[in-house]
């Protein structure tokens, strides 16, 4: 990493090409940015002389499974969780990357096998990362920054027996009669 007075270059190690290169003073203490590191959460970018930290704020219970899938081009959906993973709380899971006005759904799983395949099939399909045992429909609205998408929240039960095991969320995205888009998936482990 290079740091000039009005700069922050991050350079590839074998081609020395610029990974990340941001103007300093636009930048404050602390500031959330992009998704440098590709998991779907935006990162935080806090300056800490002589260093530049990039921290994912990606929740560190939801493993991704696969990549997202999209029957539109140019669209990227991207599902991203927050809240708290404790039993009898609430899991937020965000989707976003979409275009508003759309039919979404929010698939729920359980471990076991999975009927759907988590990746482009040769028909050209999106699929699940496991089998859903339940869709909870929502509608990819407008907010704030041109930005389109859906929260939904997922009560973990109050059930203590239901601590230190997991389940799975990915959400599906009509994009055209018979054709979805989806996102990766995750799997949640509770506490």
């Amino acid at each position: 990493m290079n740091v000039y007075e009005d700069r922050v270059m991050i350079l590839d190690g074998g081609t020395h090409s610029a990974l990340l290169d941001l103007d300093w003073p636009s930048y404050g203490l602390s500031d959330v940015g992009p998704d440098w590191n590709g998991d779907d959460s935006p990162d935080l970018l806090r300056k800490n002389w002589p260093y530049v930290e990039v921290v994912s704020i990606a929740a560190p219970w939801a493993d991704p499974l696969g990549q997202p899938c999209s029957a539109v081009r140019g669209e990227k959906p991207r599902i991203i969780a927050s809240g708290t993973n404790r039993v009898g709380q609430g899991v937020n899971l965000r989707l976003t990357g979409v275009t508003p006005g759309r039919d979404a759904y929010l698939a729920i799983g359980i471990p076991g096998p999975s009927r759907f395949p988590g990746q482009r099939s040769t028909s050209g399909r999106c699929g699940l990362w496991f089998t859903p045992a339940r869709l909870l429909p929502a509608r990819t609205a407008t907010f704030g920054c041109n930005a389109a998408g859906v929260d939904l929240s997922v009560q973990i039960p109050s059930d203590p027996l239901l601590s230190g095991s997991h389940f799975f969320a990915q959400w599906l995205i009509a994009s055209a009669p018979g054709t979805w888009s989806t996102t990766r998936g995750l799997r949640i482990q509770i506490e």
